[in-house]
């Protein structure tokens, strides 16, 4: 009998506001390049045979419509390392407009519970969550700070998905206000804090290499977490 594998995404959130554009773009480009030719391959060498990995990125900013836009639709990532397929530029002209970070979240939250095909896809191990911001979220409803109430199983939209998923916030550039935002976003468990994996990575857009190897081994880093 053919052993059913579990399933887990690595969601990539990236802000795509105006104040991303130009430097910062030019970084998330190089970065998730970097994740599709080099680390896919590297996670697929090492990930548990019983666990089947894929990844799916959106973008979010106002000017889309609900404040999302999804550039990477849930991959399996042995069909992107078998296929070669690579990471296609955002194009600068795609950052523009405010920063409803907390429709990202949640657009991600009703990935993972959506009916897919007929078929009902229950994420069934939690997903990693990579949020990529410069800035404040000043935008959208349901708020970031609304989202991230969902926490709470009080909550009338309680997802045990994202309370349980390992969540990563990396800042670019970000001032005081914007960093504490972020930092509430964050969560991973004690082992993986132990391993070196954090809830917060602070980078300045002046040292873009190793902000794009931060990417790179975050992204290695939650999908081969144990489940």
């Amino acid at each position: 009998m053919e052993t059913v594998k579990k399933k887990k995404t690595i969601y990539f959130a990236i802000d795509a506001s105006g104040s991303m554009a130009d430097k910062r773009a030019g970084i998330v480009n190089t970065a998730m390049r970097g994740v599709f030719d080099d680390v896919i391959p590297e996670i697929i060498a090492e990930s548990d045979s019983k666990l089947e990995l894929s990844i799916a990125v959106l973008l979010f900013s106002d000017q889309f419509p609900d404040g999302v836009k999804w550039v990477i639709d849930k991959t399996n990532m042995e069909e992107i390392a078998n296929n070669h397929i690579s990471w296609t530029d955002l194009p600068q002209d795609l950052f523009y407009g405010g920063t409803p970070t907390g429709q990202g979240i949640l657009a991600i939250i009703n990935n993972c519970k959506s009916e897919n095909r007929g078929e009902v896809d229950m994420c069934t191990v939690a997903p990693a969550i990579i949020l990529i911001s410069d800035g404040l979220a000043n935008t959208g409803s349901p708020s970031y700070e609304e989202v991230l109430e969902y926490e709470d199983k009080a909550h009338v939209n309680y997802s045990d998905f994202f309370r349980h998923s390992i969540r990563v916030a990396i800042g670019i550039d970000v001032e005081d206000e914007g960093k504490e935002q972020l930092k509430r976003f964050g969560k991973v468990s004690k082992g993986m804090l132990a391993k070196g994996l954090k809830p917060y990575y602070d980078h300045s857009d002046k040292y873009q290499d190793e902000l794009i190897e931060i990417i790179k081994s975050v992204t290695k880093m939650t999908s081969l977490a144990p489940v």
